[in-house]
C-alpha cells in the first residue's frame, strides 16, 4: 500500500464509528507495522475522535507491539477523558506492570478518570483484563476486542 493511500486511510480514523471508518481501519490492518503507524498518527493528531481511534485500534496489539504499549502510555496524559479511558483499557490488555506508574499518574492528574486508572491497576495486579470491565467482579462482564 502507497503512503497517499495509508494517509487517506488514516484521516477516516475519527472516532465516530462509522461504516466509511470501519473500512479504512479494516484495510490498514493489513499493514505489518499498524501499531507504529497509529502511534504515529496519535502524536500528530489534534481531534480526540482521532486519538481515540489510535489507542482503540491499537488495542488488540497491547500484547505483541511495542508501539501500541507506548501509545497507551502516551495517551494516559491526553487531555481528552474519552483518549484516557480507552489508554487505560489498552493497559488493562498489555498487562504490564511498567505501566502502572503512568495510571498512577493519570489518577492524580485527571481525577475524572480515576475510576479508569484504578481498575487497569487492578486488572494488571490480578493478570486478569477482564477486571477493567467487570468493575464489580461478578464474573459476568468479559473484555472482547475485535
Amino acid at each position: 500500500m502507497r503512503s497517499s493511500e495509508i494517509e487517506a486511510l488514516l484521516e477516516k480514523l475519527n472516532g465516530s464509528g462509522s461504516d466509511e471508518e470501519w473500512r479504512a481501519i479494516s484495510k490498514l490492518r493489513g499493514l505489518d507495522n499498524l501499531p507504529d503507524v497509529l502511534l504515529e498518527k496519535f502524536q500528530r493528531s489534534k481531534r480526540y475522535g482521532a486519538r481515540a481511534s489510535c489507542v482503540y485500534n491499537c488495542i488488540r496489539y497491547a500484547t505483541t507491539s511495542d508501539s501500541a504499549f507506548q501509545l497507551g502510555l502516551a495517551a494516559t496524559n491526553d487531555r481528552s477523558r474519552v483518549v484516557r479511558y480507552r489508554a487505560a483499557m489498552l493497559l488493562a490488555v498489555a498487562q504490564n506492570e511498567a505501566a502502572i506508574p503512568y495510571l498512577e499518574s493519570m489518577k492524580l492528574k485527571h481525577k475524572e478518570s480515576f475510576a479508569d486508572a484504578d481498575s487497569a491497576i487492578l486488572a494488571i495486579l490480578h493478570g486478569n483484563p477482564n477486571l477493567f470491565v467487570d468493575r464489580n467482579n461478578s464474573g459476568m462482564v468479559k473484555l472482547n476486542i475485535l
